[in-house]
């Protein structure tokens, strides 16, 4: 087995919460030394997030930070700066999710840090991104669901707006500032430059809007909900329920139609001129749905998902969280692994979704507040210990 991709990047973590530790916990999975920056007294609001602990150590937390170390620093004071210093001269990114204006507070934003290290990467993921009139607003998952317009499209026509079942607009920003992030060091091994990327969640989410968001722009389609979660542009293709539940079908090509038909017991319908192209069938979506609905409240889930697989018809059922990580693909997939942690024992938790059948996979234990403080000043800084007793006498470290 060969060393992870990232191995020998050195990332220094200023984030907190959700969006920018489960961007840091991505690049620990792919091999980087992630060095996580905390207060020493300010417990980060993860660690205390309810409602579920192990031996006190928040789930939450734990979910979001495994292949990290953790060390407290006080940004605040002039000390604590100074040793920030030091580790930006042996780091190769700095990660940050304060609002715009906090990094220059400190002293420690992207033009001040080049001065000491010129190829420095820095990225910034923040609510509104660097300007703009809302940039200095505080911007959260909820509040970003909402303003996009996201939540008016969740749940059925005439119900109120709804947010998502889990925090996306925090995870697809986090994965924009992984991608961020690695263009940046692909950038520096090839020119030598370190810059500085400005991630926003709005941005992020309005991002995956793609051709929703071009029906609007250039035809003035104002997207609405779909009932039973169908498709703006695609007909069957939604929930529909069972004899006994509700399973997903999805017929977005002529091929897929036609093999629907043949599963359903219909054969005829392929060639009915109203449901014969996916132009006609949204035409008559109405008259369609009317046709299939009671029919597939016929039979089970079973049934039907049975003679759909048999016909290489995309469908499933709609599972609870528990069915689908019970899932044996997401078992054979190695999605749900143990990981040893030294308060907590064994926590289980998801897997990391990018597979490398010739790297070794590590997942190392959610970090202990400060448990690495002495390893990364005594070791990466050659600190003595005399100095670094002086800073905990200081309060800089914990």
């Amino acid at each position: 087995m060969s060393a992870l991709p990232l191995s020998g990047i050195r990332i220094l973590d200023l984030t907190h919460f959700l969006a920018g530790p489960f961007a840091s916990m991505i690049l620990g999975d792919l091999g980087a030394e992630v060095i996580r920056i905390e207060h020493p007294t300010h417990l980060e609001e993860a660690r205390k997030t309810p409602p579920h602990f192990m031996d006190g150590e928040s789930v939450y937390f734990l979910s979001l930070n495994r292949n990290k170390k953790s060390i407290t620093l006080d940004l605040k004071k002039e000390q604590g700066r100074e040793v920030f210093l030091d580790l930006v001269r042996n780091a190769d990114v700095v990660f940050d999710n304060f609002r715009p204006g906090v990094t220059e507070r400190l002293g420690i934003d992207h033009a001040k840090l080049r001065l000491i290290k010129p190829d420095i990467i820095c990225c910034s993921l923040s609510g509104f991104g660097m300007t703009g009139p809302f940039s200095d607003r505080p911007g959260y998952d909820y509040i970003m669901q909402g303003i996009s317009g996201l939540m008016s499209l969740a749940g059925e026509p005439g119900t109120p707006p709804e947010k998502t079942g889990i925090s996306v607009v925090d995870h697809v920003g986090g994965l924009y500032a992984v991608i961020a992030i690695l263009a940046s060091l692909v950038q520096k091994e090839r020119k030598g430059t370190g810059q500085l990327s400005d991630v926003a969640l709005l941005d992020s989410i309005l991002s995956l809007f793609t051709y929703v968001a071009g029906f609007y722009l250039n035809a003035g389609d104002v997207p609405k909900k779909i009932s039973a979660s169908g498709h703006p542009a695609y007909v069957p293709v939604q929930n529909f329920e069972t004899a006994d539940g509700y399973i997903v079908l999805m017929s977005l090509t002529e091929k897929f139609w036609c093999a629907t038909c043949r599963a359903i017991g219909k054969p005829e319908w392929a060639d009915d001129p109203r449901f014969s192209s996916s132009a006609n069938r949204l035409t008559h979506k109405q008259e369609l749905l009317d046709l299939l609905i009671p029919l597939l409240k016929t039979k089970p889930s079973d049934y039907w998902l049975d003679a759909l697989a048999l016909e290489g018809v995309p469908s499933s059922p709609i599972n609870t969280l528990a069915e689908g990580l019970e899932h044996p693909q997401v078992k054979a997939r190695n999605m749900i692994v143990n990981v040893p942690h030294p308060v907590a024992g064994t926590f289980r938790t998801l897997g990391n979704p990018i597979k490398m059948p010739d790297k070794d996979t590590v997942y190392a234990s959610p970090p202990l507040l400060g448990q690495h403080t002495e390893e990364v000043l005594a070791g990466l800084l050659a600190y003595s210990r005399e100095k670094i007793v002086a800073l905990r006498g200081q309060g800089v470290i914990r």
